[in-house]
């Protein structure tokens, strides 16, 4: 989760002082993400 949102431009320390439920929030939206941009790639590529 770190190296996703720290590439997306978040602080570390903002990161490091999310609360349990923040976290859980930023994981789900974090893997939301990535099955939308896999289904963009798949779209494109007809797979």
């Amino acid at each position: 989760m770190y190296a996703y949102y720290l590439n997306k431009g978040h602080a570390l320390d903002s990161l490091l002082s999310l609360s349990y439920v923040e976290k859980i929030f930023y994981v789900e939206s974090m893997m939301y993400n990535i099955e939308q941009e896999n289904e963009k790639t798949k779209a494109m590529f007809g797979k």
